[in-house]
């Protein structure tokens, strides 16, 4: 029988909200729910790469650095500020599990849980490594081939189905590798549907039964000198017994059917108000580049100087005006063309952030730090999720983007 992954899981870090809500800066509430999405979604994603022989392989070997020991500190590397290393670890599994796809996972997971895209990558940063941590173990111990592997994955289908919801099953892309769960649903109903109809094969033939008997009695009754009311009687009870039976217990078939039919009528009449021109002309502003532009409001110095005081950190002044170029450089861009040339400024902006040695914060410094960035950080994200939608942008300005991003890992604010 196959282990169930996500329970293991659960069962490791169940005990450890309250430091995954300090890390966060969240209450336990939206903790407990950012935990139990991306859960689930992180052993999608590795049923979905070992879907392939090249992306099982991948996952295989990568379970070389990842032998199940990390489970015998889980409470340490959380608790006491120990979790940097934890979190620099899962990052880089992300992009092995997720690709292209992990903006749009985060993006869900946020949207689940209430919190922002880069509390959602944190957390799955910090949960990435205890996942594999059991993967590791489970191979070892069981002595698993690549293809013993593959199977346990996929085996967690039934386990995980139930957790991955909407916006959450489309960003994973697992609708081929969940479905047959639906297929043995409708193969279930299929059989159900076939024993209504054997049953009422079977009333049906014990009518037929019962007429022929009663034509028989009949039959007797005129040889033996019956008059001939007196012999069709016996064959008019019968027939009416027969027609009774037939129509009592055949008739579920034809209510059985009747809800499907009744579903459709109140489904086209909601969806009708939605086509007129007022939602239209409403969502066109949403679609516009100058849209993007608005993600630059609230980017300034002030936010941010206020709280430069308590921080006195040499060259942290000028954040702020980063922030606010990267930003508005993503809210004009056109086309892929200007791409290359606002990547490099990511990158030199990377470099930048790295002199500030944001890991060594601790106590009120990283809360002042975290407070007065939080803001830019998410502005920035919504921005950089608008111009990926311009075609061939994402392509060229995502490596750089995420390795600017990862510098605020150890501020929470990935």
């Amino acid at each position: 029988m196959s282990i169930n992954l996500l329970d293991l899981v659960k069962g490791s870090v169940g005990g450890q909200m309250g430091p995954l809500a300090g890390i966060l800066g969240e209450d336990e509430t939206k903790t407990s729910s950012a935990v139990n999405a991306a859960l689930p979604a992180l052993i999608g994603g590795l049923m979905k790469k070992a879907s392939t022989p090249q992306g099982a392989d991948e996952v295989f070997k990568t379970l070389d650095d990842h032998d199940g020991g990390i489970l015998d500190n889980i409470g340490g590397l959380l608790g006491g500020g120990n979790h940097t290393g934890l979190l620099n670890t899962g990052t880089s599994l992300l992009g092995m599990l997720f690709g292209n796809s992990k903006p749009s996972l985060l993006g869900s997971i946020a949207k689940m849980a209430g919190i922002g895209n880069g509390k959602a990558g944190t957390i799955l940063g910090l949960l990435a490594p205890i996942v594999m941590g059991f993967l590791g173990k489970e191979r070892r111990s069981q002595g698993l081939d690549v293809g013993g592997l593959t199977n346990m994955l996929m085996a967690q289908k039934d386990h995980i189905a139930p957790h991955l919801k909407g916006e959450l099953s489309d960003s994973l892309g697992l609708g081929s590798i969940l479905g047959s769960a639906t297929g043995a649903v409708k193969g279930a109903g299929a059989a159900a549907s076939q024993g209504v109809k054997s049953a009422g094969a079977a009333v049906s033939d014990a009518g037929r039964a019962t007429a022929g008997a009663a034509s028989g009695a009949a039959a007797d009754g005129a040889k033996s000198g019956g008059g001939f009311l007196l012999a069709l009687l016996p064959l008019i009870l019968l027939g009416a017994l027969a027609f009774w039976a037939f129509n009592k217990f055949s008739a579920p078939k034809a209510d059985v059917a009747a809800p499907s039919v009744n579903v459709d009528t109140p489904d086209l009449s909601v969806t009708t108000p939605e086509v007129g021109t007022p939602d239209l002309s409403g969502a066109t502003p949403q679609v516009g580049i100058p849209d993007a532009a608005t993600f630059t409001s609230g980017v300034s110095t002030p936010d941010l100087s206020a709280a430069i005081p308590s921080i006195n950190i040499p060259g942290f002044e000028n954040v702020g005006s980063t922030f606010g170029d990267l930003t508005t450089g993503l809210a004009d861009l056109t086309s892929a063309d200007g791409a290359q040339g606002l990547a490099t400024k990511f990158e030199e902006a990377g470099s930048m952030v790295d002199g500030l040695n944001l890991g060594a914060l601790a106590g009120t410094q990283k809360e002042a730090a975290t407070q007065a960035m939080g803001g830019l950080v998410g502005k920035l994200q919504s921005a950089i999720e608008v111009a990926y939608k311009i075609p061939g942008v994402q392509a060229i300005l995502e490596p750089a983007v995420n390795g600017f991003l990862e510098k605020f890992a150890a501020l929470g604010l990935q």
